[in-house]
Parts: C-alpha cells; sequence; structure tokens
C-alpha cells in the first residue's frame, strides 16, 4: 500500500528548490540557496548521496535522508566517510516509515562506493529513530567548556549605568588574571609569535603532515578541508588564530568571533601548555570588546580537560557522536570503539 503513495530515488539536478521547500516546513527556518551549494554541490569529497522520497499523486518532495561526503582521518591515514544531516520528512507522510526507507536506499549507494562509515551528531528528535532503527552505535558525549570574559547582568539595580561599570571591572580582572598566565606560560614555552588571518595558514600543511597521526579517528582536516570547511563557509566570517616557534606553527584554533566559539584547537606534541597560551591570547584580545565569553565543545582521549582546564566544563548530553559502519572490514571496528574519537564543535553541521 505505501507504495501507491510515495516512490524514492536519488538527487538529480534542480531538486534543491524542493529540498529547501521541505527544510522550511519541518525545521521552521529557512536555508538559502549559496549555503545548500556550499555543503553539497560543491563539496569536494564526492558526489551528493541523498534517498529522496515523492508523492506519487503530486511528485512533491517529502521525505530526505542525505550525507555529506567527508574525509576521515584514520591513524593518519585518509579515507572516505560521510556525515548524516537534514533528514526530514513532511509531517503528512510520517506513517510510512520514510525516516529508514530513505537512509537504507542512501546507505546502498555509498556500500556501491566503498564508503566506510556515516556518522553524526543526531538531535533529541531524530536520536531514538537513528538507534533503533537503523542502528547506529552511540560513540561519545562532548563537552562543554566555557570561559567568562564580562559580567552577565546588564543592569545592577535598574541602572544600566552600574552595569556598564559592573561589566567594565569584571573585565578588567579577567583581564590581569590572563596576563598573568599568559607571561607564566611564555617562560614554559620560550619565544613564540601570535598570528590571525581569515584563511588557512600557508604553513598549516606542514604542521597537519605533523600531527594527522595523533588519533584513532578524527575527520581529516588538512589544507584543503579547512579552506571548503572554513574559508569558503557562506555562514560565518572565521578566524584562524595560531602560535609560531621558529616560523613553524606549534598551536592552531579557528573560531568564529561573531559568537566566540572555537571550533576547532590542535597542538604539536599535544602541547597543552601551547594550547593554553593560544586560547589565552583570543580571550584576552576579544576581551576588550563586547564578547561575554568564550565556548568550546569537543571530545577526546584528554588532550581538550587538559587545554581547557581553567574553563567552566559540563557533559553536552544534547551533543553525541553517532555512527554506523557501512563495510564489514576488520579495520571499520576502530570506528565503533568508545573514546577512539576526536571531535570538535567544528565537526558538527550546526556552525
Amino acid at each position: 500500500m505505501n507504495e501507491d503513495v510515495y516512490y524514492i530515488r536519488g538527487f538529480q539536478d534542480g531538486d534543491e528548490k524542493q529540498i529547501l521547500t521541505l527544510f522550511k516546513t519541518v525545521f521552521g527556518q529557512r536555508r538559502d540557496v549559496d549555503t545548500w551549494k556550499w555543503m553539497f554541490k560543491n563539496n569536494p569529497y564526492g558526489r551528493i548521496y541523498a534517498g529522496l522520497a515523492f508523492s506519487k499523486e503530486s511528485h512533491e518532495l517529502i521525505g530526505q535522508y542525505t550525507v555529506i561526503p567527508t574525509p576521515i582521518n584514520h591513524r593518519g591515514n585518509k579515507v572516505i566517510g560521510c556525515q548524516s544531516v537534514d533528514t526530514m520528512v513532511h509531517p503528512e507522510f510520517r506513517k510510512y516509515g520514510l525516516f529508514v526507507k530513505t537512509a537504507e536506499y542512501c546507505y546502498q549507494e555509498l556500500q556501491k562506493d566503498g564508503v566506510k562509515i556515516v556518522f553524526g551528531f543526531p538531535n533529541h528528535n531524530s536520536y531514538p529513530g537513528f538507534m533503533r532503527k537503523l542502528k547506529w552505535e552511540r560513540i561519545e558525549y562532548q563537552t562543554r567548556y566555557f570561559h567568562r570574559l564580562g559580567s552577565y547582568r546588564e543592569k545592577i539595580a535598574g541602572s544600566l549605568l552600574l552595569g556598564r561599570f559592573a561589566n567594565l571591572g569584571v573585565k578588567f580582572y579577567l583581564i590581569q588574571i590572563l596576563k598573568y598566565k599568559i607571561r607564566n606560560l611564555k617562560k614554559q614555552l620560550g619565544s613564540v609569535e601570535l598570528h590571525f588571518s581569515r584563511t588557512v595558514p600557508n604553513e598549516y600543511e606542514a604542521f597537519w603532515q605533523c600531527i594527522r597521526s595523533y588519533d584513532v579517528c578524527s575527520i581529516w582536516k588538512d589544507s584543503a578541508y579547512f579552506q571548503w570547511r572554513y574559508d569558503s563557509s557562506p555562514r560565518n566570517d572565521f578566524i584562524y588564530a595560531y602560535l609560531t616557534q621558529k616560523k613553524k606553527i606549534i598551536a592552531l584554533a579557528v573560531y568564529d568571533p561573531s559568537s566566540m566559539t572555537v571550533c576547532e584547537l590542535m597542538a604539536k606534541h599535544r602541547n597543552c601548555f601551547a594550547a593554553q597560551l593560544l586560547i589565552y591570547e583570543i580571550c584576552i584580545f576579544h576581551a576588550r570588546r563586547e564578547a561575554k565569553g568564550i565556548s568550546f565543545l569537543g571530545s577526546d582521549q584528554g588532550f581538550f580537560d587538559e587545554a581547557f582546564s581553567h574553563f567552566e566544563r559540563s557533559k553536552a548530553f544534547y551533543r553525541v557522536l553517532c555512527l554506523r559502519a557501512l563495510q564489514s572490514e576488520d579495520n571499520c571496528q576502530d570506528f565503533l570503539l568508545p573514546h577512539s574519537w576526536t571531535a570538535t564543535h567544528g565537526d558538527t553541521d550546526l556552525i
């Protein structure tokens, strides 16, 4: 009976108009064409994979399961995986099992092309379906790290003026603490230089080749990936902050200055002193402006805990890395091991 209501096929040029319409219907917000093209058509790692369900009567799009081809770093080697994003079913067609049927259609296409895993960060609405119906595995919850850069109170005793003075006082106090920490860290590290850039630094590729084998599993973040993920993103103007020593990068962060959210944090030899110094330099640079705080979400084997050791932290149960292995090779089992992954806020589809 269901086959009389809908049919499923892959993506065809021109489907994006209906995809964006369904996105607005399901999620209640608009996605512009440029963002969709950046995520899917301009993605340099593979073709558009999707299971699209259409009404047989109206030929309107009523369901979608799609992924973004994403390079995976497996023990220092590059393999192609996919990130599950934008799963949606029209409210009037949620009794036909389209979530599972469109997903399995998409997975068959991925398996034909040898894609090893599909991963994602499902929200609280879709998480139960991914776990029960699509047989995904929960890998790890991320941790949220946060540091205040100013006062939260806009008014004190009903006075904006007092609130502003309080904010200035808090900023001054925090800046002095940050300066003290920076001086101590520089004594540990020796001579370093701080840089900011709007595009991936020229020296970054050598840095990546040096650190790529640190993780069992993570996203493959070479220069080409950063150029696509951040430099060409239509969503935000990201900033690269990095430290060099003898003209070589020893620590690098990517962050969104509008929200003061750190998307990436890396350090040579997992040097926590270098990572802390870089984060404190970012903090002190923006504390003099309007920023109220800086945050980061991530999960790994302990480096992030050390790098953000002076930050407030809490387990982000709303942000969980999950995945499904699509191939049966033995090395795919690495992807399913708890604590085997390094994942950051920049790995999600939420920035």
